[in-house]
């Protein structure tokens, strides 16, 4: 199920579905200058019930946090539902969604498009399962957000070329990169980044083969976690370690090998910064479940300040050496800023010889 495509004062609804810092006091003047970018888009801003009311009770109640995102489908008026951050404990939402028919109806009779990327990986397995197409890859509060006086230039054009729904085009490396900040509180605002030129753009390798294939990815410590393979170092609520696996397993989060049939993998890692040996676990893992056979190749992220860069590469090309699909590495994604917005369930072209990325379909449906 392909969304409708956005247009000028369409409404946009944000959520909390992980971390509740959007409703922190402290958040109240970012929180403004995010509302006032959308609004420049031509969006208008509105926020979910329980979105706002803060980290401690959205944590302790996951229940309320699973409600916004029904009273969000229910709603027609709302054309994209846009998490506001990620977080470590989206998973205890996930009974509450998809034990409960009328929302799985509406889902399906009233798609939207959805945004979210880290912890939001949950939210787009959860609708991967329904049928819906979503988008990886931009957040509120990362992204329109931003403390330095404009979004960041290669993220809003993302999203900007998402809103205009090109047939096909390609997505090109950023110039530069951006260093996280050691301080993300309003005492930074209007203050610049540090952006770093890129030196390395995309780097293929693996096969030199020209291919198509649907995307379908997303964190790779929350898919590693779906699969049974967790750091209790990744996860600031301890609690989660014990009973993650235990959900996704029961509602059967991660995809099968069948669906993953053809399929292009995005990959992107967190500022967790996952142990080179974990990401290795992750991979062996996919190939003992026979995923790394069917797929036809595979992005991955730069790495967050490009910690572990050589590490993280090395991996990927140990462990894909024995089969024929290419791999880019150093794509724009997620965590590493700046973002592009990759969409589940289109079509992707990855050509090795001339070092392009297309997508080569419309990311929604024309209105």
């Amino acid at each position: 199920m392909k969304p409708y495509s956005l247009n000028k004062n369409d409404k946009i609804a944000i959520i909390s579905l992980s971390g509740g810092s959007l409703g922190e006091a402290y958040n109240k003047p970012i929180v403004e200058l995010g509302i006032k970018r959308l609004k420049d888009l031509g969006f208008v801003t509105v926020f979910t019930p329980n979105s706002l009311k803060g980290i401690d009770f959205l944590h302790n109640n996951p229940k309320a946090r699973a409600e916004d995102l029904k009273a969000a489908f229910r709603d027609d008026s709302i054309k994209a539902i846009l998490c506001a951050i990620g977080g470590d404990d989206t998973i205890l939402t996930i009974p509450y969604l998809l034990s409960d028919s009328e929302f799985i109806l509406n889902v399906k009779k009233h798609p939207k498009v959805f945004f979210g990327y880290s912890d939001s990986t949950i939210n787009h397995l959860m609708f991967c399962k329904l049928g819906l197409q979503t988008y990886y890859g931009i957040s509120f509060i990362t992204d329109f957000c931003e403390l330095a006086p404009n979004m960041i230039p290669y993220t809003l054009n993302s999203f900007v070329n998402f809103c205009n729904n090109p047939k096909a085009f390609s997505i090109t490396p950023s110039k530069y990169w951006y260093r996280e900040r050691d301080d993300y509180s309003i005492k930074n605002l209007g203050f610049e980044r540090i952006a770093v030129e890129e030196e390395r753009g995309y780097i293929f390798f693996n096969s030199m083969k020209k291919v198509k294939g649907e995307l379908f990815g997303g964190c790779i410590e929350i898919l590693s976690a779906c699969l049974g393979i967790i750091d209790k170092d990744w996860f600031y609520h301890k609690e989660i370690v014990d009973i993650f696996y235990k959900i996704a397993d029961k509602f059967k989060l991660f995809p099968t090998k069948d669906y993953l049939k053809g399929k292009i993998l995005f990959l992107e890692s967190s500022e967790v910064f996952i142990k080179p040996e974990k990401l290795k676990q992750f991979l062996l893992k996919l190939e003992e479940l026979g995923i790394l056979a069917v797929l036809n190749g595979i992005i991955v992220s730069k790495p967050m300040e490009e910690k572990y860069f050589d590490e993280y590469l090395s991996v990927y090309k140990d462990v894909c050496s024995k089969y024929s699909f290419p791999v880019i590495y150093n794509f724009n994604l997620g965590h590493s800023c700046p973002r592009n917005i990759l969409p589940y369930g289109v079509k992707c072209e990855i050509d090795p010889v001339n070092k392009t990325i297309r997508i080569v379909e419309k990311m929604t449906c024309d209105n």
